[in-house]
């Protein structure tokens, strides 16, 4: 008798554990659904790890998405991944000068040294013989 009321308790706390877990799985479940979307600088490090493991389509998307929310440091590195394109990233990023002197021009209009430079770093390849004029000059 003893051993059928240890068994008892053993399934019956065993129980209480699964109806548990499957509660905290559900409501996980729906505050991922919940959740509020990256924020700008989020959506910055996601560029980052998609550059990590080489996916570049979602670099520029995130980073894309986090320069137009203002995010300075996107903006800097969209800029110099669109300048140097396949130089560096192969024929997966297409380089793109006009966009990428947007984005330096934002982020210098910001406050960043970086962009300060690379806006002039781009105006002298602009300068050079061959180099391409944009029309947003």
């Amino acid at each position: 008798m003893r051993m059928m009321m240890s068994t008892r308790r053993w399934l019956l706390a065993a129980l209480m554990l699964v109806a548990l877990g499957a509660t905290a799985f559900v409501a996980l479940g729906r505050s991922l659904a919940e959740a509020p979307p990256p924020t700008p600088w989020q959506h910055y490090q996601l560029g980052l790890e998609a550059q990590t493991v080489g996916d570049y389509d979602g670099m520029l998307a995130h980073w894309r998405t986090a320069a137009a929310a203002g995010a300075v440091e996107a903006q800097e590195m969209l800029a110099m991944a669109l300048l140097v394109g396949p130089s560096l990233y192969g024929p997966a990023v297409a380089r793109d000068v006009c966009e990428a002197g947007h984005w330096m021009r934002e982020a210098a209009a910001r406050g960043s040294l970086i962009g300060y430079w690379q806006v002039h770093f781009f105006n002298r390849l602009r300068n050079a013989p061959g180099g391409k004029a944009c029309a947003d000059r």
